[in-house]
């Protein structure tokens, strides 16, 4: 029982640190890209697109890595 907390509590520990580290890398590309990008697109274009990606991030890796460490 313990062991199987441990290991539950080290995949979600993780996945957070994975997922955060996927947003940082995407906020910092963002943060970057020249103003002739958000000239041609708007903001709320990009907070969707953005709040998307970071959205499917959290839901494929969750499950991506738990079929990793299942197996």
């Amino acid at each position: 029982m313990v062991l199987l907390f441990i290991r539950t509590m080290a995949y979600f520990v993780s996945c957070h640190i994975s997922a955060r580290s996927l947003h940082n890398q995407m906020f910092n590309a963002l943060i970057r890209a020249p103003v002739l990008f958000f000239d041609s697109n708007p903001i709320g274009r990009v907070v969707n697109r953005f709040s998307k990606d970071v959205s499917s991030i959290d839901e494929q890796l969750s499950d991506v890595t738990y079929n990793f460490v299942d197996v």
